[in-house]
């Protein structure tokens, strides 16, 4: 069962606040003290934590995401291709 580990990290006397999903075998093998929190210099909300494995990180929800994304938009652009679009309007046009 994954958890929810929420961390905050402060850059420039400014505190931001995180959170990421880790399995709870991870987050039994890690030193929550000694953790790494990597951020990005221009916006620096966007942090994920270091030291984990590929799939157990932000990095890799973030991937399976644009993964479903580029699905969904090709089915739609798939639709509207090649789809009987005037026949969808006159049922659905009104």
């Amino acid at each position: 069962m994954p958890r929810k580990l929420i961390y905050s990290y402060k850059v420039d006397d400014k505190v931001f606040k995180s959170s990421q999903n880790i399995s709870t075998e991870i987050l039994n093998e890690i030193n929550i003290d000694d953790v790494i929190i990597y951020y990005n210099k221009t916006f620096v909300n966007f942090s994920m934590i270091g030291g984990l494995e590929e799939r157990n990180s932000k990095a890799w929800d973030n991937l399976v995401g644009m993964i479903i994304c580029g699905f969904f938009f090709l089915f739609t652009f798939s639709l509207y291709k090649f789809g009987n679009i005037d026949k969808w309007i006159k049922i659905y046009g009104g």
